[in-house]
């Protein structure tokens, strides 16, 4: 039962009574960077389990939390992964998982400030899980032997953002979706990665979003047409899934009378996954963000 944060850059066990300072504790048996973790996985929990250790600090909140994945090779998310999410978009349900890349630098902290470059940004909660072993034309049985873990986060949009080039006769032509999902902190994670033995039922997990206390998002992950495994195994058929990346597994459908709720600045972001933690984040002007 391991959970992990990072805190100002340095990969800290969670504890009962607050968190403990990896590489210190391990004698520089581990890095303190968090990203090189997840090539350690296994060893990382087998020492994290055994023996009674004691925490040397409180558990940190605000700026100092960064995102638990550092700095993934890939992030990869995926659309319209949730029956009731199709079913509300009036779309087939899909025979095939509908991926998507997040830029790297789209990577945030639960509690960072997030800026808004246009009035029509919205916001997702998701369920994410990290890769902890490569995974290259895996069965699903195998899935979750290649999972370190669970994390909460957040799939950003600004849809004025998507690069749309008409054909000659002003019919629709491309669409290019990036950087519409990959703008400045537009994919908040964590607080946490929680390992698979203590995050529970990946099948059955509650998701929730809420902005300025307002309902947006209800769901749970029984409602998941690629259910995890399935998910991982099918993506691995595709891409080699390296140790530390991270896949966003979707979102449910927005709550009807939340549907087209944008965000504004000085909007209060709660997203949750249950057992997984909460991030609360903020939205802010552009220019308050190249301000700071």
């Amino acid at each position: 039962m391991t959970r992990i944060l990072n805190d100002s850059g340095r990969l800290k066990l969670i504890l009962g009574d607050g968190i403990l300072d990896v590489a210190r504790a391990s004698d520089g048996r581990f890095a303190a960077d968090p990203q090189a973790i997840y090539g350690e996985w296994d060893a990382f929990v087998e020492w994290a389990n055994s023996a009674t250790r004691s925490a040397e600090e409180t558990l940190p909140q605000g700026g100092r939390v960064g995102s638990p994945v550092s700095a993934p090779r890939q992030i990869i998310g995926v659309g319209l992964n949730y029956h009731s999410h199709v079913l509300h978009s009036g779309l087939k349900t899909p025979t095939e998982p509908g991926v998507f890349a997040k830029f790297f630098t789209s990577l945030a902290g639960p509690y960072d400030e997030i800026p808004l470059p246009s009035d029509v940004v919205l916001t997702e909660a998701e369920l994410a899980v990290v890769i902890k072993r490569e995974a290259f034309h895996i069965s699903e049985s195998e899935a979750l032997s290649h999972l370190a873990g669970a994390a909460v986060a957040q799939d950003l949009m600004d849809p004025a953002s998507v690069v749309k080039i008409p054909k000659l006769d002003g019919g629709p032509g491309a669409n290019y979706l990036n950087p519409s999902k990959s703008l400045a902190a537009f994919t908040p994670i964590g607080p946490q990665v929680v390992s698979l033995d203590e995050a529970g039922d990946l099948g059955n997990l509650d998701i929730e979003l809420d902005i300025n206390g307002t309902p947006v998002q209800r769901g749970n992950t029984n409602d998941l047409i690629f259910a995890v495994p399935e998910l991982v195994a099918r993506l691995s058929r595709k891409l080699r899934l390296l140790p530390g990346d991270v896949i966003l597994t979707g979102s449910p459908h927005r709550l009807h009378e939340a549907e087209k709720l944008a965000l504004k600045a000085g909007d209060k972001i709660r997203a949750t996954v249950r057992g997984l933690g909460e991030q609360h984040s903020v939205a802010v002007s552009v220019a308050r963000a190249a301000a700071a």
